[in-house]
């Protein structure tokens, strides 16, 4: 039986090149503020969730592009998610406008922080018949997840990343 050594070779050589090529790259790295910075901002309710994933009830979870999220500056609370999911009867579903596209400054906000530095916000947006509540979780690292909990509509579920919102655009 004859030996295949130039395929072995070319094998070993595509492995070890795969695996250089794989350490030069190295892990994926998040940019976030500093944690005084972040912690700051959303102790002053300016901050920016962007959301990187959807998870809705039923289904499987879908990666988004990064240009939804909830910015709350100056009391006003800007909301622009997209929304998969079940809509029972009553909901409003006529308006060509998704559930979670909206903005108001008629909204109440609880939030608390614990030992960890995590914090806890509950938005209930007063003025909005789709929506209950936004029920965020802010990591110190910059990565959250928010659960919103809907009338007449299954509930859904992100999760992103939050920064200090540094501008006043809107």
């Amino acid at each position: 039986m004859k030996k295949n050594i130039p395929s072995i070779s070319a094998s070993l050589a595509l492995f070890f090149t795969a695996i250089i090529l794989l350490s030069a790259c190295g892990p994926a790295k998040t940019i976030t503020a500093p944690t005084a910075t972040l912690a700051q901002s959303i102790d002053s309710s300016r901050w920016r969730f962007t959301a990187n994933q959807v998870i809705p009830q039923y289904g499987g979870s879908r990666v988004v592009n990064g240009s939804y999220e909830v910015n709350i500056n100056n009391n006003k609370l800007f909301v622009y998610l997209p929304y998969i999911g079940r809509a029972d009867a009553g909901a409003n579903t006529l308006t060509g406008k998704g559930p979670l596209d909206f903005s108001t400054d008629n909204f109440s906000l609880d939030k608390q922080q614990d030992q960890k530095g995590t914090w806890m916000i509950i938005i209930k947006p007063k003025n909005n018949s789709d929506v209950q509540s936004f029920n965020f979780t802010f990591f110190s690292n910059g990565n959250a997840s928010l659960n919103v909990v809907m009338n007449n509509r299954s509930p859904i579920s992100y999760t992103g990343l939050v920064e200090a919102w540094v501008s006043d655009e809107r």
